[in-house]
């Protein structure tokens, strides 16, 4: 605990200059203003899946500020985390980046950070960096589950990890995750590392077809 109230203040300044700045005077959507973090955090989703980003970073920061204050250090890191997500819907990939390495700074296990994580770092085409985060995540729990899309899972950040090998061509390990993904899903039943030719381009081809093949499926 001592860690984490050494870095909550500079973890709430950096947070409310990254995603204040900018935004308008717009009014914060919603039936009432929220009285707890978790209200804030509440709305602030409902806003981020109505589009409503400048809003729902007003609402993320506001659960982040008084999470602070009450010391609730979990609230903390999923209004962080939120942000990060926001932040990459809303196309600040750098801003979400710093959001999410504060997460993970009071949090480094916190699977929504880490899955968000990974898929922007991959946006940034940061193949080792991505990989890194998948794999902590996949450790930490193998069965995550995106709280706010449940279409959005381990499974997703294995295939994410996947690509990322290919493009650094690390070939053999791209197709350990391509074929946990293919069983995983029932794509190709039966389909094994014997049938790839990992030396040639055509085996190396066939590999990244099965990665799109997959992408496109789940």
């Amino acid at each position: 605990m001592k860690r984490c109230t050494t870095l909550l203040p500079m973890v709430l300044a950096v947070a409310g200059l990254l995603f204040l700045a900018g935004c308008g005077d717009d009014d914060v959507t919603g039936p009432k203003t929220p009285e707890t973090a978790q209200e804030w955090i509440d709305q602030g989703w409902s806003q981020y899946h109505a589009g409503d980003y400048d809003n729902a970073y007003i609402s993320f920061n506001q659960a982040v500020e008084l999470a602070g204050a009450e010391e609730d250090y979990d609230r903390v890191v999923e209004g962080l985390s939120a942000l990060g997500w926001t932040a990459m819907k809303d196309q600040n990939l750098s801003g979400g980046q710093i959001a999410f390495d504060m997460a993970q700074s009071l949090d480094p296990v916190y699977g929504d950070a880490l899955g968000g994580h990974a898929i922007l770092l991959q946006l940034l085409e940061e193949w080792q960096q991505s990989s890194e985060k998948a794999t902590q995540l996949l450790a930490a729990d193998a069965g995550w589950v995106f709280t706010q899309d449940h279409s959005i899972t381990a499974l997703d950040v294995r295939l994410i990890r996947a690509f990322n090998y290919y493009a650094l061509a690390e070939f053999d390990l791209s197709l350990v995750d391509a074929l946990a993904v293919n069983e995983a899903v029932g794509y190709q039943p039966g389909l094994a590392v014997d049938d790839f030719n990992l030396a040639t381009t055509e085996g190396r081809a066939e590999l990244m077809d099965l990665i799109d093949a997959l992408d496109e499926l789940i």
